[in-house]
């Protein structure tokens, strides 16, 4: 992290984390409120416009300090290695705490993000998913027939892994109805209805609306009329 600022300030910090996961923290409301905060607090609100120009807020809240609100402004993003933004942390509950308020004009977050960056897209996913999710190995890992999936980036990523790769038949529309159908949901719900900007934008709304509705909250008749999270944790539970 660098305060790029007269006094200027570096610090190295390694995560045992993908650099795609690391930067989704700054944009991914989920992802900020586990990470965000040391121990002993919680983070409760978190409101993230994820652009540009964009502005977040957060609150962190603990039984000893009572709540801290800090905010700040996105200025450049360069998805998934750099994120440059503001930060401005008045202290700890109804007083600041001397040495720790401050403006921060410019935050650069720098990240090693090699692997993602030469697999592209498909790759974050699937890094971001392995870390988030921890699957056991001899997974089986199905796609549709594109050529991404099939390149030698993405093969070297699911063999790490222990994952065997499957792809759809050619010219077979039933093999991917299900997540078809997902996709289907996606769009009619959100995007459809929707108009951005940038695609930074859009990825920020997806994110949100996946993580955020779809997966906790959004119920399905297929699934019981539980949201996909509920209906897992039920299944695990018996399973145990």
């Amino acid at each position: 992290m660098m305060i790029s600022s007269a006094p200027e300030l570096t610090i190295v910090r390694t995560f045992d984390a993908p650099a795609a996961l690391v930067f989704s923290m700054w944009s991914n409301p989920e992802h900020f409120a586990a990470w965000m905060g040391p121990e002993g607090f919680t983070c409760p609100v978190v409101e993230i416009d994820f652009r540009v120009g964009g502005a977040y807020r957060a609150l962190i809240v603990s039984e000893d300090t009572g709540d801290s609100w800090f905010w700040g402004v996105y200025r450049e993003i360069e998805r998934p290695s750099r994120l440059t933004f503001t930060l401005v942390f008045p202290g700890f509950g109804r007083e600041p705490i001397r040495g720790l308020s401050g403006v921060f004009e410019s935050v650069a977050l720098e990240l090693d993000g090699a692997l993602v960056a030469e697999g592209g897209v498909p790759s974050t996913g699937v890094i971001e998913a392995i870390a988030v999710r921890r699957p056991s190995r001899n997974l089986l890992h199905h796609s549709v027939r594109g050529s991404q999936y099939c390149s030698d980036v993405y093969l070297k990523l699911l063999k790490d892994h222990g994952f065997a790769a499957s792809m759809s038949g050619k010219g077979n529309c039933y093999d991917n109805s299900m997540v078809e159908t997902v996709f289907k949901t996606i769009k009619a719900e959100l995007i459809w209805r929707t108009s951005w900007r940038t695609r930074d934008q859009a990825q920020a709304a997806i994110a949100r609306y996946i993580d955020g509705f779809y997966n906790p909250r959004r119920r399905h008749s297929a699934l019981g009329y539980q949201s996909p999270i509920q209906f897992e944790s039920h299944a695990l539970k018996h399973a145990a």
